[in-house]
């Protein structure tokens, strides 16, 4: 089957992120030491909803955590932006001044940038604001009149993660998203790493869910039959009713991203001959589906 969902890297990230633990646990090694010193950690919270506009959630997703500071009793606010173009882009800058606004005339407390970027390109942009400008020796007395701020940038593609310390959920998370735009012939190798990380899961009484969404993320950014090759592995590795209970809610996610990629895909005019190629769906299935059919292709 050939399955690629629509976006599938921010749907993902936000998911994973928009858990209470899992971003205790991402932040906890993912922040510089100086804000872990200072932050209740364990007592994070994540905001509701998000501030990017219509037009660019193609290529950015966020989220809003709110931390205790543990020496007064305040509130800091970290913003995460993901980033998921192909390569760093400058206007980076402005999006993160425009967003942080807000959240300073919102909550009126400091707010850390953070970027969490993920492209095939390595990062190469300046973590400071006012580079933005790339003013001359001359003109950079320019500076004491406008904003400044320096943002975190987490790569996990590009950046050598093995001084930080995360559990099996965010290991996975990351191992997936490091090699999911991985085209050698490593790939194999780096699938039988995620499932051997993702047994240790199950075995160990993680959240099958998290698990199934990996899976969907990963059969929506590779050019191959994954839901067949992972039950291979994991039927080698779990007990018939371990894998039966996994890939059955798999496969229903699978079909379910599916139809709303067809739902959307014909919606902006796409032909349903390549709908129907695409996404390996039959007419009978989108129909049963409740998916509107243009006149003129039924």
């Amino acid at each position: 089957m050939d399955i690629k969902l629509h976006k599938p890297h921010d749907k993902f990230v936000r998911e994973v992120l928009s858990d209470t633990a899992n971003a205790v646990d991402f932040f906890r090694s993912a922040l510089p030491a100086e804000l872990v010193a200072v932050l209740d950690i364990d007592k994070l919270n994540v905001e509701p909803g998000s501030l990017i506009e219509e037009k660019f959630r193609e290529y950015y997703t966020d989220n809003v955590y709110k931390f205790p500071m543990k020496t007064s009793g305040r509130y800091l606010y970290v913003y995460l932006l993901f980033e998921h173009k192909i390569e760093a882009d400058e206007d980076i800058y402005l999006q993160l001044l425009k967003y942080m606004a807000e959240l300073y005339l919102k909550y009126r407390a400091p707010v850390v940038p953070y970027v969490f970027y993920h492209g095939e390109q390595e990062w190469w942009l300046p973590l400071q604001f006012s580079e933005f400008f790339k003013l001359n020796e001359e003109e950079k007395f320019l500076t004491k009149y406008m904003p400044d701020f320096t943002y975190e940038l987490f790569d996990p593609v590009h950046h050598d993660l093995n001084g930080l310390v995360f559990d099996l959920t965010i290991r996975a998370f990351l191992h997936l998203l490091r090699y999911s735009r991985d085209e050698s012939g490593e790939f194999e190798k780096r699938l039988i790493e995620l499932i051997d990380l993702l047994v240790e899961l199950v075995h160990s009484g993680g959240d099958i869910k998290f698990i199934q969404k990996l899976m969907l993320y990963l059969g929506g950014t590779k050019d191959l039959d994954v839901i067949d090759r992972t039950r291979e592995l994991f039927r080698e590795r779990l007990t018939a009713e371990q894998e039966a209970e996994m890939m059955t809610a798999i496969e229903s996610l699978v079909l379910k991203a599916k139809l709303e990629d067809a739902r959307n895909f014909l919606a902006n005019g796409v032909s349903l001959e390549i709908v129907i190629k695409s996404t390996g769906l039959t007419r009978e299935q989108l129909i049963a589906a409740g998916i509107e059919i243009p006149p003129e292709e039924r």
